[in-house]
């Protein structure tokens, strides 16, 4: 409680002070040290405020020594000698009393000189008054002189105004420059964010394609099988499929092989294609004769599901060679068949 006082009557005395240039600029310190003891009496306060107090006397931690800085519950703190820091206000106050003292024995020796100046100058002039005819004994001033003298003023302040100016203007430029600056990296981050968006676009519409070629092709499939399941129902007979991916079947005529190997070559790697022999006319016939309704109608369910790359009638002796040649030798000519299974 006696510190308080202490600190409260010292802190009236430094706001009685504040109006002295001098006075106030000793008194700072003291200020501060009043604030830091107030603010932590047992040598330990928060971090803003040390940094508030260094900021008010620089020279603080130089006089208080390195600090120690810490955490306690989450909170950084600084830690000091606090009987260092009585020391110090004992010192700032003795300082300041020598320093007052010793202006108030200059002012008073400024004043006993003063006045002894005057008495002296009275002196002379009263001595040197009839020989001058009672002038001045200092001389006037000089027109000439204090004209140049308030020329170099003007001119100085001219300049001090011309560089404030320039300061002024380079610090605009400089606002201008970092605002342009913001302003084009804000664009660039912009159109980053718009192409991401378009790019994120596009991979959605691909996607979406690729789902809706994917759903056509398992339609095409579906329609494909349903369309064989009816062809097999109704005892519609079917060889079994060939691969395109090899060479033509042997025996075929030139023309089958060619459209054989261009449905080959148009096909993507997403689809592939088939080879089917639908017999062709009566059994037993030994020529070519007009198909049969379980036939017409077997073209017409498999040409339905919208399959079908080529189509060729091919004489069945032109199967000789093949797999195909025990299942069609009852007929004379079959027809070849191309289907994409995409």
């Amino acid at each position: 409680e006696e510190n308080d006082e202490e600190e409260e009557a010292e802190e009236s005395e430094v706001e009685n002070a504040n109006g002295e240039g001098e006075d106030a600029e000793e008194e700072e310190p003291l200020r501060v040290t009043a604030h830091l003891l107030k603010r932590a009496p047992d040598g330990e306060c928060p971090w803003d405020t040390w940094l508030e107090l260094m900021h008010r006397w620089p020279r603080l931690q130089v006089k208080l020594g390195a600090p120690e800085f810490f955490r306690r519950a989450e909170e950084l703190k600084v830690k000091f000698d606090v009987e260092r820091l009585h020391e110090l206000r004992e010192e700032l106050r003795k300082q300041r009393d020598d320093a007052r003292q010793k202006r108030l024995e200059n002012a008073e020796r400024l004043k006993n000189g003063a006045e002894e100046f005057i008495r002296e100058a009275e002196r002379r002039r009263a001595m040197l008054g009839g020989r001058f005819g009672g002038g001045f004994v200092l001389r006037p001033c000089n027109k000439e002189l204090e004209e140049r003298r308030r020329e170099k003023e003007e001119k100085m302040e001219q300049e001090l105004e011309a560089r404030l100016a320039q300061e002024e203007n380079e610090k605009k430029q400089l606002q201008e420059a970092k605002e342009k600056k913001r302003q084009h990296l804000k664009e660039q981050a912009e159109q980053r964010e718009q192409e991401k968006r378009e790019e994120q676009q596009r991979a959605q519409k691909r996607q979406q394609q690729l789902e809706l070629e994917e759903k056509v092709r398992q339609q095409a499939a579906a329609k494909l099988e349903a369309a064989l399941a009816e062809a097999h129902r109704r005892r519609c007979p079917l060889c079994d499929r060939h691969s395109l991916g090899g060479p033509a079947l042997p025996g075929l005529l030139a023309k089958a092989t060619e459209a054989a190997g261009e449905a080959a070559e148009e096909a993507s790697p997403e689809t592939s294609s088939t080879l089917y022999l639908l017999p062709w006319g009566a059994p037993g016939a030994g020529v070519a004769s007009i198909p049969e309704v379980d036939q017409r109608e077997a073209m017409s369910l498999i040409y339905a599901a919208g399959t079908v790359e080529a189509l060729m009638l091919v004489p069945v002796c032109m199967l000789a060679d093949t797999q195909a040649a025990g299942a069609m030798s009852a007929y004379a000519a079959a027809v070849l068949i191309i289907l994409s299974a995409a």
